[in-house]
C-alpha cells in the first residue's frame, strides 16, 4: 500500500492509499475497505471504520511507544 496526502474538494488534506485491491481488507472482519484506518507502525494492519470504532488502542501489538495512531485514509481506485 502506498499512501500520500492530497487536498479534497473542500481543501482538507486527506491521506489517499493506492495499491492492489487485495491489500484493502480489514484485518479484523476481512471486509473490503474503501475508507478505513491504517496503523502508523504497521501499514499491513488495516481496520474498517466500524472495527476501528470498536477497537481498543491499548491492545494494538504494533504500539511500541503506547502513543501511536491509526491514520484514516481513502482508497483511491
Amino acid at each position: 500500500m502506498l499512501m500520500h496526502m492530497k487536498k479534497n474538494e473542500l481543501g482538507d488534506k486527506v491521506f489517499i492509499a493506492t495499491g492492489e485491491d487485495s491489500e484493502f481488507k480489514c484485518s479484523q472482519c476481512r471486509e473490503d475497505v474503501e475508507v478505513g484506518f491504517v496503523c502508523e507502525d504497521n501499514d499491513e494492519f488495516i481496520l474498517c471504520v466500524k472495527c476501528q470504532k470498536d477497537y481498543k488502542m491499548e491492545r494494538c501489538g504494533y504500539d511500541q511507544q503506547k502513543e501511536h495512531k491509526h491514520i484514516k485514509f481513502t482508497h483511491e481506485l
